[in-house]
């Protein structure tokens, strides 16, 4: 077949150093959070993306052809050169502009003396979030 890949956690393991890296505690939350939060995302977005492939044949095509012209064997699939891919990387990044695996971005906090925010006084210290669908289809930005 190809080379021995090792799992995300033997590799997290294997390279963890003594002194300087995560302690068995910190592992074991890291991962937990890993697995909750990222199944979900990475089901979305590759869901999404699949979605919209499939309703954009030129697109899946321009996909697969680079793809199969970026490698000659298996060995050479890894996350360096699938990384290097960049009609791979823009369809990622576009399906998750068009359908976010999460609702919204991390809260910001309103500096001291409050703001305006789109015409809208918000006293300081007020958590604000914006929604990633909305901000993600917003020509401006």
């Amino acid at each position: 077949m190809g080379a021995e890949r090792g799992d995300f956690m033997s590799n997290v393991l294997r390279n963890n150093e003594k002194e300087t890296g995560m302690t068995e505690k910190e592992i074991i939350s890291t991962f937990g959070i890993i697995l909750l939060a990222g199944s979900e995302t990475t089901a979305t977005l590759l869901s999404a993306a699949t979605y919209y492939l499939l309703k954009t044949p030129s697109a899946m095509q321009k996909l697969k052809t680079e793809i199969r012209t970026s490698f000659q064997s298996e060995d050479e699939i890894t996350q360096i050169s699938v990384n290097k891919l960049k009609y791979q990387l823009a369809v990622l990044d576009e399906a998750l502009r068009i359908q976010p695996p999460t609702p919204f971005g991390w809260p910001r906090i309103v500096p001291e003396g409050g703001r305006v925010i789109d015409g809208q006084w918000v006293p300081g210290g007020t958590k604000v979030m914006v929604p990633i669908y909305s901000l993600n289809r917003v020509h401006t930005n």
